[in-house]
């Protein structure tokens, strides 16, 4: 393991899994699956020691940032126990009309810029003329 990767795992939680996860995993968890971006599913082995703990517990490692947008929802649904059986062991076909999964890109170039935006590219486009901007003189007027 390079220096980089032990600082990142010891200090920080957004860029994957920190070192009490690691061994949290290590010993408690049992893998489920992983999805097409690299995140890797687990869940916890209490269960089948004590059925009383309460629901399954289930994680994500994920792969890169720590980011829930990162989980396709067949994931998702199983880690918010929507679904018991997980993706992995389903044989689901998505239908054509299924986009493929995409992350929040909130925050990045590939951000949806809607048209008028100020940060959408080329020139916004002219107003219609049914806006008429506030000014303090008629605002006065229309008051007394």
């Amino acid at each position: 393991m390079k220096l980089i990767d032990f600082l990142t795992r010891t200090f920080t939680w957004w860029n994957g899994q920190t070192w009490g996860t690691y061994w949290f995993t290590r010993r408690h968890g049992e893998r489920v699956g992983e999805d097409e971006f690299g995140n890797v599913y687990y869940k916890g082995l209490a269960r089948h020691i004590d059925p009383s703990a309460g629901p399954e517990l289930r994680w994500v490692i994920y792969s890169g940032t720590v980011e829930m947008s990162n989980v396709p929802p067949s994931w998702r649904a199983w880690l918010a126990h929507t679904h018991d059986i997980p993706p992995s062991e389903e044989n689901y076909t998505p239908r054509e009309w299924e986009l493929p999964h995409l992350p929040n890109m909130t925050g990045t170039p590939e951000a949806y810029r809607p048209p008028g935006s100020t940060k959408a590219t080329g020139r916004r486009p002219p107003a219609t003329g049914d806006y008429v901007a506030w000014s303090p003189d008629e605002a006065a007027n229309r008051a007394g």
